[in-house]
């Protein structure tokens, strides 16, 4: 999911000496957006290239390449994989908070629309609501099909990164040592915005701003809630999701 830490998780974990990070490769985007899955066996052929055997190369996407994992799935399902979420409070609270981040929604949903429909008729909050819905129930199918996949609440990641760290380092088989990345979380990427380095940013921050966006966006969080309660009448979509944790 979009605004989930990813980048932060991303540059966490990428070492020269440890991994290979690929950030949001057009290629594999591009196969989703415009729906060619016979190009998919290239795009991985070359994404997939290892230059040291014991730095494997990770693989950070973004939405539109999370329509595309029953394909990526079938493709390699005993692959390592980590799925980056929020819950449906959080997750709202990170892409409804201003202007640019309600224009990448409505965009991206309008890209998105040959997977999940005519979304048009939706409000932001509705939106958001059904991004979030689409993207745990592609989460829970590709966990019943690639074993080797777990997922991480991002709100974990910010709260308590250096276990988190360390949990994702040794599932994914990066050879950094604890140490390592205690001192990458003591550093710079941790307090300040991970796709700004310049502007200062910590959980701290992120927390003081949530409480107030909550406060800003109450109505629409309630909209929200409805909408998810309409459309997924079991109440807990995610249940699958947190059973497969990445830590605990």
């Amino acid at each position: 999911m979009a605004h989930c830490g990813s980048t932060l998780l991303a540059r966490a974990l990428d070492d020269p000496a440890a991994s290979l990070v690929l950030r949001e490769p057009l290629s594999l985007r591009q196969t989703a957006i415009q729906r060619t899955p016979a190009r998919l066996p290239l795009v991985l052929a070359m994404l997939g290239k290892s230059y040291r055997a014991d730095a494997p190369t990770l693989v950070k996407a973004n939405v539109p390449v999370n329509f595309l994992l029953p394909q990526l799935a079938a493709a390699d399902p005993g692959a390592r994989a980590v799925l980056l979420y929020l819950p449906l409070r959080a997750y709202l609270l990170a892409i409804l908070r201003h202007d640019n981040h309600r224009t990448w929604l409505r965009n991206v949903t309008t890209q998105l629309a040959p997977y999940v429909g005519d979304w048009s008729a939706l409000s932001d909050a509705e939106r958001g609501a059904a991004l979030w819905l689409a993207q745990v129930n592609a989460f829970t199918d590709t966990l019943a099909v690639m074993k080797n996949a777990r997922t991480l609440d991002a709100e974990r990641l910010f709260d308590d990164p250096v276990p988190v760290l360390k949990a994702a380092a040794e599932h994914l088989g990066v050879p950094i040592d604890g140490s390592a990345l205690a001192a990458v979380v003591a550093g710079p990427l941790f307090s300040t915005y991970s796709k700004n380095p310049s502007v200062a940013f910590d959980n701290a921050a992120r927390i003081a701003r949530a409480a107030e966006v909550a406060e800003a966006i109450a109505p629409e969080l309630d909209v929200a809630r409805a909408w998810v309660a309409r459309h997924a009448p079991g109440g807990a979509p995610d249940a699958a999701l947190i059973d497969a944790a990445l830590i605990r």
